[in-house]
C-alpha cells in the first residue's frame, strides 16, 4: 500500500479510474496511517475527481470499518470551501462522523442561508446529526421554532 500511495504522490498514477481503485482498496484494507496519507493526497491534488476519491475512501473506512486517519483530522475542513457540491458534501459528512466541532458554525451557517443548495443543506443536517450532542439539539430546536423559516425546511430537520 505504501508503494502504491507513493506512486500516486509522485504522479505515476493519475488516471481517474486507477486513483478510485486505489482509494477504494485503501478504504477496504488500509491502516489509519494509509488513510492519513489519503487525506494528505486530497489536500495536494487540484483534481476534483481525485479529491472526491480520497474523501470517499475515508468515508467508507469510517462507515464500514470504523477507522479514522491516524493524525489530525481538521485538514478536511479545507474542503468546506470547495465549489464542488460532491466534494463539499463528502467532507461535511466526514466532519460530522469525526465529530469536528470546528465545522459546526459553517454547517449551521449553510442551513441558515436560504440560498444554500438543498444538497448542501441535507449534508449539513446529516453532519450535525452525526455530531450529536446538546449543541445540535439546541440548534435544531431553535430552527424549528423560528417563525421565519418555511414549513418544508422544518420538516427536513425533523426527519
Amino acid at each position: 500500500a505504501d508503494q502504491i500511495l507513493a506512486s500516486i504522490s509522485k504522479g505515476k498514477i493519475k488516471e481517474d479510474k486507477k486513483v478510485w481503485e486505489v482509494a477504494n482498496w485503501i478504504a477496504d484494507k488500509g491502516t489509519p496511517t494509509h488513510l492519513q496519507k489519503l487525506l494528505g493526497l486530497a489536500q495536494k491534488t487540484s483534481s476534483v475527481s481525485h479529491q472526491h476519491a480520497y474523501l470517499n475512501a475515508m468515508l467508507t473506512a469510517k462507515k464500514i470499518r470504523k477507522i479514522n486517519p491516524s493524525g489530525s483530522l481538521d485538514s478536511v475542513l479545507k474542503f468546506l470551501q470547495s465549489e464542488n457540491d460532491t466534494v463539499w458534501s463528502t467532507a461535511v459528512e466526514l466532519a460530522g462522523l469525526w465529530r469536528l466541532e470546528s465545522a459546526r458554525l459553517d454547517l449551521e451557517a449553510t442551513l441558515k442561508q436560504s440560498e444554500s443548495k438543498q444538497v448542501r443543506k441535507n449534508a449539513a443536517i446529516n453532519s450535525l446529526i452525526a455530531m450529536g450532542g446538546e449543541k445540535t439539539r439546541k440548534f435544531f430546536d431553535e430552527q424549528i421554532q423560528n417563525p421565519q423559516l418555511s414549513y418544508p425546511f422544518k420538516v427536513t430537520l425533523i426527519k
